[in-house]
This record gives C-alpha cells, structure tokens and sequence, in this order.
C-alpha cells in the first residue's frame, strides 16, 4: 500500500508535466483533473499495452488453428 507522502509525490510529478491539474473547492478540498494532454498520453499508453498484450496472447496459442487475437 502506497504512503500518502508517495501519492503526493507523484500527484505533483504528474501536475508538474502538466498531465493533470488541481484545483481545490470552496471547502478547502484539492481535487486534480486529467489535463488534455494527459488524456493523450493516456490513450498512447494505452494502446501500446493493449498491443503488447495482444502480442503476448498470439505467442502463447501459437500453434492453434486460428489465431485468436488479430493485430
């Protein structure tokens, strides 16, 4: 389980590439937001996980009579 001091280093990390921003409410609560260049980021890595698990799966039923995952 993460530290709260963890969390907070990469919530600023993330704030400081600019792929989330915070704002904090009238309560004084700091809540952040995925930017859009974070939402981009997001996708790429995204799909480059989703290719390589597609990848992984085609090697492991290699040899079967249809692949089962398409690239």
């Amino acid at each position: 389980k993460p530290s709260l001091s963890t969390i907070h280093d990469i919530l600023t990390e993330l704030e400081n590439k600019k792929l989330i921003e915070s704002f904090i409410t009238q309560q004084s609560e700091k809540y952040y937001k995925i930017t859009e260049l974070g939402e981009r980021i997001l996708t790429e890595i995204k799909s480059k996980s989703m290719k390589k698990i597609i990848n992984i799966m085609n090697t492991i039923f290699e040899g079967e009579t249809s692949t089962i995952f398409k690239k």
